[in-house]
């Protein structure tokens, strides 16, 4: 998927006047956007981690 937005990414976003931004601009905004969502997808990782293993914990009491 990632691998089709950057083959076009001006065609990804576009303003309020329907306008494409440049390839640039849009290039940039897409970069933003997918390391916004490896942060994100790294803290549920986390997050569920955590709950496994606290899990675990209460079961072998």
């Amino acid at each position: 998927m990632v691998r089709i937005l950057y083959m076009n990414p001006s065609k990804c976003f576009s303003r309020k006047n329907n306008k494409n931004y440049t390839r640039e601009e849009a290039t940039r905004m897409l970069d933003n956007t997918l390391e916004e969502l490896g942060v994100n997808y790294g803290r549920q990782y986390d997050l569920i981690k955590g709950v496994l293993t606290s899990g675990k914990k209460n079961l072998i009491k």
